[in-house]
């Protein structure tokens, strides 16, 4: 089922639909592309379980130029939306039939992972965006390049930022060409309204150090209702931020919390956890890991344009955490969080992953004994393909 609300309506449309409407109607013009990439941008989080953020019809071949038309089904394939054609294919022109039949951007959008590519990187106008492919902390990603201003601009985006290393087979998704081998990073002009996508195969991949707060999953979020009425927490822009984003409204209910579900551990063991925030009165949240609290932060970073720091400890398990930021109080605000960055506790250089992966059960054996969500929570029917604790083991029902 599809839920149409021309907006996010909140999460507990996980619970009764497969994809849901993100925005109003598309039409066939790049403001419209645009503005529907724009609010799609940073929704990556509630993309999960073959549950998916639906960005409308395609309007591929009713008028939009070649590279709008590129960048409009590349950044859908790419974003995991559902791809409806819009247009007549009785009298479709061949560039736009083409890019419609593009195996290599298909393959993007089909992926048995079903995730979205998130915003690693934000600088002037321009996104890059990645995601995995086949394999979760696996060696191969894909990667776009989003210009949506109306000039061309030089992009560049370094392999460590994508979490990859050593040397990277690239090869070009529109063009279905391979590009061979780099290192160091990937450079290339991208023409206003245009987008390059590229999947990459790398010697090495690393852990993931950064973790902006627009990546996050927000437990209370929704976009229908007043957020300051209802106490929901928003995604908002700032300058002075790492990512120009940050998470705003965050408290006032201990549910209306920030959630980094996906924090991965090659090994376990003891992290250095900084985290950035704005504030200008003292604010307190809670940190958990695992469902398990581990310290209260008090932040004042002295005004709501200024950028602050706390660190702390935490201690990780091989494989993914679920990082949880909250305030117990049902009357106190949170900070603004920017950021999380986070390294093993004296260690300098970058880890490569070696995949630890759940202990497989089967669908049939999903009723034996309890099931709790990453983040402690009873689940009474365990999904396929979502990972739960079990026995004390994290678990895969396949």
């Amino acid at each position: 089922m599809n839920v149409c609300r021309w907006d996010y309506p909140g999460n507990w449309v996980h619970g009764v639909a497969a994809s849901w409407r993100t925005t109003g109607d598309i039409n066939a013009s790049w403001k419209s592309v645009k503005s529907i990439l724009n609010e799609n941008l940073y929704l990556s989080a509630y993309c999960y379980d073959g549950h998916y953020n639906d960005m409308d019809m395609l309007e591929v071949g009713k008028g939009l130029s070649t590279e709008e038309d590129r960048t409009h089904f590349g950044m859908w394939c790419i974003m995991s939306s559902p791809l409806l054609i819009g247009c007549d294919l009785r009298n479709i022109k061949p560039a736009a039939k083409l890019l419609l039949k593009n195996t290599d951007l298909i393959a993007l959008n089909q992926d048995d992972l079903c995730i979205q590519a998130y915003v690693v990187q934000h600088v002037g106008d321009t996104y890059v965006l990645v995601k995995d492919l086949q394999q979760l902390y696996g060696k191969t990603r894909a990667v776009a390049l989003y210009n949506p201003s109306d000039k061309k601009v030089d992009m560049s985006i370094k392999f460590t930022d994508l979490d990859l290393d050593g040397v990277v087979k690239v090869r070009d998704l529109y063009e279905n060409e391979d590009l061979g081998e780099m290192t160091d990073q990937i450079s290339v002009t991208v023409p206003a309204h245009g987008t390059r996508i590229y999947r990459l195969e790398a010697e090495t991949r690393l852990e993931r150090n950064l973790y902006e707060a627009e990546t996050a999953y927000l437990g209370k979020y929704q976009e229908i209702a007043n957020n300051k009425v209802v106490h929901s927490a928003v995604y908002e822009s700032h300058d002075a931020c790492s990512g120009k984003e940050y998470v705003g409204w965050l408290g006032e209910d201990a549910e209306n919390d920030l959630q980094w579900r996906h924090v991965y551990s090659d090994n376990g063991g003891d992290y250095q956890m900084t985290l950035n925030y704005m504030s200008g009165d003292n604010r307190n949240l809670t940190v958990s890991v695992n469902g398990k609290d581990v310290q209260t932060l008090t932040c004042n970073s002295g005004g709501y344009d200024k950028v602050g720091s706390k660190t702390l400890t935490v201690t990780l398990t091989p494989g993914e955490n679920l990082i949880r930021l909250y305030n117990k109080s049902s009357s106190a605000s949170m900070p603004n969080i920017d950021c999380m960055t986070i390294h093993p506790v004296g260690v300098t250089e970058r880890i490569a992953v070696g995949i630890h992966a759940p202990v497989a059960v089967p669908a049939s054996r999903q009723h034996d004994g309890k099931y709790y969500t990453l983040d402690g929570k009873l689940v009474r029917h365990p999904h396929k393909g979502s990972i739960y604790i079990h026995n004390g083991n994290k678990v895969l029902i396949k």
